[in-house]
């Protein structure tokens, strides 16, 4: 007995192809790695409760609730991080200081 496979490939009509660079970005976003909450736990070495808490208290990384699942995007983690990357104990209350200073003069810091 002998099968045939018929494939169907749909082209986009002249001036709807998209370009290669928003191609190339669409891959991009494909690609976009979403770590679980008990993943972030596991790389911060904390709790998953405290990773709950956290975002209930909103602090830490954006996240995204897709259908009732948390995901965390890693590059929201990874900027985080950078903003609690701190050289010294005395540049992190430097850097508290200059909030909330600018946050009583009505200033976004």
């Amino acid at each position: 007995m002998t099968y045939r496979l018929a494939v169907l490939i749909q082209v986009p009509a002249t001036g709807d192809n998209p370009s290669s660079k928003e191609m190339q970005m669409h891959s991009e976003q494909l690609k976009t790695r979403h770590l679980t909450q008990r993943e972030l736990a596991d790389r911060w070495n904390k709790s998953e409760a405290t990773i709950e808490r956290y975002r209930s208290d909103g602090v830490g990384p954006r996240f995204l609730k897709i259908g009732g699942a948390v995901r965390y995007r890693l590059e929201d983690i990874e900027q985080f991080e950078r903003e609690c990357l701190y050289d010294s104990p005395n540049s992190r209350s430097e850097v508290a200081a200059a909030s909330t200073a600018s946050k009583v003069r009505g200033v976004a810091a």
